[in-house]
C-alpha cells in the first residue's frame, strides 16, 4: 500500500509539472526571496512552552523576577476573582502593576494553542482569571487593555483584548460562568458602535469608520490623531464569530456593514494588526456567507507600506541579516519590525488559505520567510554588541524565549540592531518584551517539521476562530528551485488525502505519516478527511460530511443573487397602521435593474425600489412577509414576521434628574429629583440607588449623604408604571473635599519678565519663536503668543516631574484660530502621560495616559475665540476634571498611576519635534501641581497674579526669607486693610500690625509652610497692591 502511494504522488507531480493553476501573487511578497540565504527555523514550539514556563513561574529569582503575581480578591471587577499581574517588559519601571491585556491573554492562548491546560496549571485557572478584563465596573462591558480603563482612545487597545477574549471562549467555551454574557455583551455594544458611526439596515447604509476610536460611553468617535480605519476589520471579525456562533442575523448584518467600509477604502489603511483580522474575515464571508470583498487588494495591503503609519512588510537584509516578511515601520532608509505584529499576522491570516486557496502560495511564501526571520529579536541570535540588554538575557533567559520588541536596520552603525521603545520611553531597564513573546504560541502551534528542513507544514486551523474545522488542512510550500519530496506526521486516524489547489483525491487511506512530492517554488494544499466519509458536490463547496473541505471546488467563485437584509419598522406595529419595509440585495449583476415582488397578508406588490409602505390589517396576530426579488434570470427570496397587535405599551421616560448639585464634600447631602412622563399606565413607582454613600427616598425625590471618602458616586433613578415597563437613568456626583489646601506648585510661568519658574530655581522654560502680547488684564507684554507652527515653550523633563498623581495644571489661553485638534499643554501627549488640547468643536479635551488605560475628558462648553478663557485641569487618581474660569465643567471616573515620558513639558505643541497640532493664540500664567486643587482653590485661580499693575507704590523688603524672619512694609496710607494670601486665594493667619506711614516689621512665625504667598494691600487712594513673598 505504501508503494503504491508513492507512485500516485508521482502522478500528481507530473501535474504539477506543467504550471500551478490558479494562484495569486501578492507584490510586496514577490519582493521576498523564495529561500532566504540563512533560512533557519527556531523550534517555535519549543520557544512558546519555554516562555510560558518562564514568565507564569512566580518563584524565580534574580534581577527584575519574578514577572507576574497575582492580585487581591476582588480587586477589581468581580468579587470573587484574584486578577493576574504580568509585566509589560523585563525590568518594567511598574515591576507587578502591570497588566496589560495585550500582553495577558495572548500569552495564555499562546501556550493554549500549544498544549498547555491553562485552565489547570499548577492549581491555577489563568482562563477564568482574565475575565477581570471585561470593564464591568465602569459600565464599558467589553474587554479592555486594562482591568479599569475606558473606551475611546485608540481602537488598537479597545478591539484587541475583545479579539482576544473571543479566542480565548472559543478554547475553553465554558470556563468561566461570566463568559456567556460577556460574549453577547461584546458584540452587542461593537454592533452598537456599528451603527452610532452611521450604519444602517433601514435602509442599508455604510458607516463612516475613518476614526482613531469610538468611546462606548459617550456614543462618539475620536476624530484626532491617526486614524484606523482598518478597525472596522477587527469589528468585522468580531460580528463574524458572533454571527457564526448564534446564528443571529444581526451580527451578519452589522460585520457586513463594517466590511463594506474596509472593502470601499481605496487607499491602505493599514495601521496595526487588525487589517490581517479583516481580511481573514473577508475570506470567510466571501466562502460560507457569499459577498464579494476584494481579497488581492486588501491582502496587498497587509504587506505593502501604509501611509497611515508607514508599517508593512519588510523585505531584503539589514547587514547580512534576512529580514524578509518582518512587520513594523517600513521606511527607504530604515526600517524598525516588531515581532509581536509578525506573531499575530501569521495567526490571523493563515487560515485564510483554507478560505480562498487562490492565496495559498503566497501565503506560504511569507510564513516561512517569518518562520525564519523572526529569531533575529532573540539575544542568541545576534552578536552580543549588536543588541541593547544581552546582560540580563545571557544571564537569566538561557532558554531565549523572550524577545525584543524590535529589530532597528541600523541603530549606532549597526546593522541590524535589537532593540525596542521602553528604555528611551522610561518604561523599563530593558527593551526585552513580555507584551511581544506573548504571541509566539501562536506561530508555534501552526508549525509543523518535514522531513525537509526547508519545507514547513502550517496547520491551517490551529489559529482559525471562526470556523470550528475537524478536517486537518496543511499549507505547505517548497522554496527550493527543484522539485522535492518530504514526509510529515499526521494526526492519529485513518484518512484519505484531498489536494486542494490541483483538487485531486488519492484512493489510499493512510495514517501516521504523509510524503509527496512538490515542485519548485510552489504550494499544496492538504485536506485530510476520514477513511470510511465520502465527498459531495454543494454549490461551490466540497463537502465530506458536513465539513467544507474546499470552498471554491472547480475554482468556482461565481456570485449568487443574494437578499443581505429585509427590515420593517415598527415591529410589532399596531394593527389598520402603516409600516415600512426596506429590502438589501447582493450581488446584483452588473446593468441589470431587480424587480421586488412584496407579498404581505394576501396582498402582492412589485416595485423597481427596495423599500415600500404596507398596511396591517385589522385584526391582530403573527403575519409573514415575503420579498422576491429578480434579477435577470437569478432570483433570490426571504420572509419577515410582523406581529400586529392591538396597541403598543410604552414605558415611562425619565427626561432628567435634577440635584441640587453635582459635586460636594464627603457626608455632605444633595438633593435629587426626577422628571419623567407620568401621563401614561400609571400609578407609579419610584426607587433610587447609588454606588457609595447613603441614599434615601420619597417617590421621586431623594436625599443623597456622601460616603467619606473621595471618589465619583453613580446615582441611578428608576420609574416603574403599572405595567411592570420601567426607564432608568443615571447621573454622577464629584465627593471631593472643596476646602483642602494644597501645597504650592511645583510650576508657575507668569511670562510677565522671563521664561523662569517664579516658585522654584529649577524647571525653567525656554521659548522658541513665540512673542509678548496683553494678559487677561490687558496689561502689556505680560503674556506668550503663538503664531506659527515652529513657535514652542518647552521645560527639560526631569524625574520630578515624571510623578504619578495627583496632577493639576491651569492656564489663561486666547485662541485665535480653531480648525483642527490644538495642544495648550502636553507631557508625552496621549501617547504617553496627558495634554490638554483644544478640539476642533471648541471644547476642551483633557487626556491621561495612565497604567489603568488612556482616559480622555471633553468640556461641557466650548471656548471662545479670540477671548481670555482660565482653563483647569486635575487628575486626581479617581476622576478627570476640568474647569473653566474657575467652575467646574465636567469630570469622569478613571483610575492608574501617570505613566512616564523621556519628552519634555510643552506649551503650544504636542511635543518638541511635532507641529501638526500647534496651538495658535495667546497662553499666560501657567502652573502645574503635583497635587489635586479642592474646587474654592481653583475657584480663587483667575485672581491670582504674579506681577503688580503699573503704579503700585507698596513696599516690601526682603521678599526671599526664611521661617521665622521678619519683612519691613512702608508706603502704606491710613484706612487700609493688609492681608496675606497663599497662592490660592486663603487668607494666611498671621499678625499683621501696620503702622500708617511708618515702616512696619511683620514677622512670619515658624509653623508656616514654605512656598510663596501674596500680600495685598488695598488702599484708599492707591487702589490695590499685592506683592509675592517666598519662604523657604
Amino acid at each position: 500500500m505504501k508503494h503504491s502511494f508513492i507512485l500516485s504522488l508521482l502522478l500528481l507531480a507530473s501535474i504539477y509539472s506543467t504550471a500551478q493553476t490558479g494562484q495569486i501573487n501578492i507584490n510586496r511578497i514577490e519582493q521576498m526571496p523564495n529561500l532566504p540565504s540563512d533560512f533557519l527555523v527556531r523550534n517555535w514550539h519549543k520557544v512558546a512552552l519555554d516562555y510560558d514556563q518562564f514568565v507564569f513561574d512566580t518563584t524565580r529569582q534574580g534581577q527584575y523576577l519574578p514577572f507576574s503575581r497575582l492580585g487581591m480578591l476582588g480587586q477589581f471587577n468581580y468579587p470573587d476573582n484574584r486578577p493576574i499581574f504580568l509585566d509589560t517588559y523585563v525590568g518594567s519601571s511598574w515591576h507587578h502593576q502591570q497588566a496589560e491585556a495585550i500582553n495577558l491573554m495572548p500569552a495564555v492562548i499562546g501556550a493554549s494553542l500549544v498544549g498547555i491546560d491553562k485552565s489547570n496549571q499548577n492549581g491555577m485557572n489563568y482562563v477564568a482569571a482574565l475575565k477581570d478584563f471585561f470593564n464591568l465596573k465602569n459600565g464599558q462591558n467589553v474587554y479592555l487593555n486594562n482591568y479599569f480603563a475606558s473606551s475611546g482612545s485608540d481602537w488598537w487597545y479597545d478591539l484587541m483584548p475583545n479579539v482576544y477574549f473571543y479566542q480565548l471562549k472559543w478554547l475553553y467555551p465554558d470556563e468561566a460562568p461570566e463568559f456567556e454574557y460577556q460574549y453577547s455583551e461584546v458584540a452587542e455594544r461593537w454592533l452598537g458602535c456599528v451603527y452610532a458611526l452611521g450604519g444602517n439596515t433601514k435602509p442599508w447604509q455604510i458607516p463612516n469608520m475613518n476614526y482613531r476610536a469610538f468611546n462606548l460611553i459617550t456614543g462618539k468617535p475620536l476624530s484626532s490623531g491617526v486614524p484606523e480605519p482598518e478597525a472596522s476589520g477587527a469589528i468585522a471579525w468580531l460580528l463574524l464569530q458572533a454571527y457564526f456562533t448564534t446564528h443571529q442575523e444581526e451580527f451578519r448584518q452589522g460585520a457586513e456593514l463594517a466590511m463594506e467600509f474596509l472593502d470601499g477604502l481605496t487607499s491602505n489603511p493599514s495601521y496595526e494588526l487588525q487589517l490581517s483580522y479583516g481580511v481573514t474575515a473577508a475570506a470567510a464571508m466571501n466562502a460560507i456567507v457569499g459577498t464579494n470583498y476584494n481579497l488581492t487588494k486588501m491582502l496587498s495591503w497587509c504587506f505593502d507600506r501604509g501611509n497611515l503609519r508607514g508599517w508593512g512588510a519588510n523585505v531584503g537584509k539589514w547587514g547580512e541579516v534576512e529580514v524578509n516578511g518582518l512587520i513594523g515601520e517600513v521606511n527607504e532608509n530604515e526600517g524598525y519590525a516588531f515581532v509581536m505584529n509578525g506573531f499575530q499576522q501569521a495567526g490571523a491570516l493563515t487560515p485564510l488559505a483554507k478560505y480562498d486557496k487562490r492565496y495559498a502560495r503566497a501565503l506560504g511564501k511569507w510564513l516561512a520567510n517569518l518562520a525564519s526571520s523572526s529569531r533575529y529579536f532573540y539575544w542568541n541570535a545576534l552578536p552580543s554588541d549588536y543588541q541593547d540588554s544581552y546582560s540580563w538575557a545571557s544571564q537569566y533567559d538561557t532558554s531565549a524565549c523572550i524577545p525584543y520588541e524590535a529589530l532597528k536596520s541600523t541603530w549606532q552603525g549597526k546593522s541590524p540592531f535589537a532593540r525596542g521603545d521602553a528604555i528611551a520611553g522610561g518604561w523599563a531597564a530593558t527593551n526585552l518584551s513580555l507584551y511581544s513573546g506573548s504571541s509566539v504560541g501562536y506561530l508555534g502551534a501552526m508549525i509543523k517539521r518535514t522531513s525537509v528542513d526547508q519545507i514547513l507544514a502550517f496547520d491551517l486551523n490551529q489559529t482559525d476562530f471562526l470556523v470550528k474545522d475537524s478536517i486537518p488542512a496543511f499549507l505547505l510550500y517548497n522554496p527550493n528551485d527543484s522539485n522535492l519530496t518530504c514526509s510529515f506526521d499526521l494526526p492519529s486516524g485513518n484518512w484519505k488525502v484531498y489536494e486542494s489547489l490541483t483538487e485531486t483525491f488519492f484512493p489510499e487511506v493512510i495514517s501516521g505519516s504523509f510524503t509527496l512530492n512538490i515542485p519548485a517554488d510552489e504550494a499544496c494544499l492538504i485536506r485530510l478527511y476520514p477513511a470510511s466519509e465520502t465527498c459531495t458536490i454543494e454549490g461551490n463547496h466540497l463537502v465530506c460530511n458536513g465539513k467544507i473541505i474546499d470552498y471554491q471546488y472547480h475554482y468556482n467563485f461565481s456570485k449568487k443573487l443574494r437578499i443581505k437584509a429585509l427590515e420593517s419598522e415598527p415591529n410589532p406595529v399596531e394593527k389598520n397602521a402603516s409600516f415600512r419595509v426596506w429590502v438589501k440585495a447582493d450581488q446584483i449583476p452588473e446593468g441589470v435593474v431587480p424587480v421586488y415582488f412584496w407579498n404581505f397578508n394576501g396582498t402582492q406588490i412589485t416595485t423597481l425600489v427596495d423599500s415600500t409602505h404596507l398596511k396591517t390589517p385589522s385584526q391582530t396576530g403573527l403575519y409573514v412577509l415575503t420579498l422576491k426579488v429578480q434579477a435577470g434570470d437569478q432570483w433570490a427570496e426571504d420572509s419577515l414576521r410582523i406581529e400586529v397587535v392591538d396597541w403598543i405599551p410604552k414605558p415611562p421616560l425619565i427626561d432628567s434628574i435634577s440635584v441640587s448639585k453635582f459635586y460636594c464634600n464627603p457626608l455632605e447631602k444633595i438633593t435629587l429629583e426626577i422628571w419623567a412622563d407620568t401621563t401614561g399606565s400609571g400609578p407609579y413607582n419610584f426607587s433610587w440607588t447609588s454606588s457609595a454613600g447613603q441614599i434615601s427616598f420619597s417617590n421621586n425625590i431623594a436625599e443623597f449623604v456622601a460616603p467619606s471618602a473621595e471618589q465619583i458616586v453613580s446615582i441611578t433613578g428608576k420609574i416603574t408604571n403599572s405595567l411592570g415597563l420601567s426607564s432608568t437613568k443615571s447621573i454622577e456626583i464629584l465627593v471631593r473635599d472643596t476646602l483642602h489646601h494644597s501645597a504650592q506648585p511645583l510650576i508657575w510661568y507668569p511670562f510677565d519678565t522671563s521664561d523662569s519658574n517664579a516658585v522654584t530655581n529649577k524647571f525653567h522654560a525656554t521659548s522658541i519663536g513665540t512673542i509678548k502680547a496683553p494678559d487677561a488684564r490687558n496689561i502689556e507684554n505680560k503674556a506668550k503668543r503663538f503664531i506659527s507652527n515652529s513657535d514652542l515653550i518647552y521645560t527639560e523633563n526631569e524625574p520630578e516631574l515624571d510623578f504619578s498623581y495627583p496632577l493639576t495644571l491651569s492656564c489663561w489661553i486666547y485662541p485665535e484660530k480653531i480648525y483642527q485638534e490644538h495642544y495648550i499643554i502636553s507631557h508625552g501627549s496621549w501617547q504617553e502621560r496627558f495634554k490638554l488640547s483644544l478640539l476642533s468643536d471648541h471644547h476642551l479635551r483633557l487626556t491621561v495616559n495612565t497604567t489603568s488605560g488612556i482616559f480622555d475628558l471633553d468640556s461641557k462648553n466650548p471656548i471662545p475665540l479670540e477671548q481670555y478663557t482660565h482653563v483647569t485641569g486635575i487628575y486626581t487618581g479617581f476622576s478627570l476634571e476640568i474647569y473653566i474660569n474657575g467652575k467646574l465643567d465636567n469630570f469622569m471616573s478613571c483610575s492608574g498611576n501617570l505613566n512616564p515620558t523621556s519628552h519634555p513639558l510643552t506649551l503650544g505643541r504636542m511635543n518638541e519635534i511635532e507641529t501638526k497640532y500647534s496651538f495658535w493664540g495667546r497662553i499666560d500664567e501657567f502652573k502645574l501641581w503635583n497635587d489635586a486643587l479642592s474646587l474654592s482653590e481653583v475657584k480663587n485661580l483667575p485672581f491670582i497674579w504674579f506681577s503688580l499693575a503699573d503704579g503700585q507704590k507698596l513696599h516690601v523688603y526682603p521678599t526671599l526669607l526664611r521661617k521665622g524672619e521678619s519683612i519691613k512694609i512702608s508706603g502704606i496710607e491710613a484706612g487700609s486693610e493688609v492681608k496675606l494670601y497663599s497662592v490660592f486665594g486663603q487668607v494666611v493667619g498671621i499678625n499683621l500690625q501696620i503702622n500708617p506711614g511708618e515702616t512696619s516689621n511683620v514677622r512670619f512665625p515658624a509653623y508656616i509652610r514654605t512656598g510663596m504667598y501674596l500680600l495685598r494691600c488695598n488702599q484708599p487712594s492707591k487702589g490695590t497692591e499685592v506683592v509675592k513673598i517666598v519662604i523657604y
